[in-house]
């Protein structure tokens, strides 16, 4: 049975990327990259359905093996699942299209730039 990566990421239309642009990293440049890694992994983001979605998002964010945060845009919805994700567990990677997108209390961390 894979282990989950669980892509935190936005959604809809921010500063550098629209909604279709999103959907497209998530499915050729995550998704690829840790599913192609031959690691048995599974990724995947939440899904929008209606009813309470930040339950699912907290079962998600306890369940995951690893999280993929992408910080690109400063994305309050995705600082708030890192955050849950950091009280929770370790194993997070932080991901952000330009270095500045990375906050100053968060730099001490291990972060990519892609």
């Amino acid at each position: 049975m894979p282990r989950i990566c669980f892509v935190i990421m936005p959604f809809s239309t921010t500063a550098s990327c629209s909604e279709e642009e999103w959907t497209w990293i998530l499915e050729n440049v995550f998704k690829s990259a840790v599913e192609g890694a031959g690691l048995d992994y599974e990724c995947r983001r939440s899904v929008a359905t209606r009813g309470n979605i930040v339950a699912a998002v907290l079962q998600d964010l306890n369940d995951a093996y690893v999280i993929l945060a992408d910080l690109t845009d400063r994305n309050a919805n995705v600082f708030y699942e890192l955050g849950v994700r950091h009280a929770l567990r370790n194993r997070s990677i932080l991901l952000a299209q330009k270095a500045e997108d990375i906050p100053f209390d968060l730099q001490a961390y291990a972060y990519h730039v892609y």
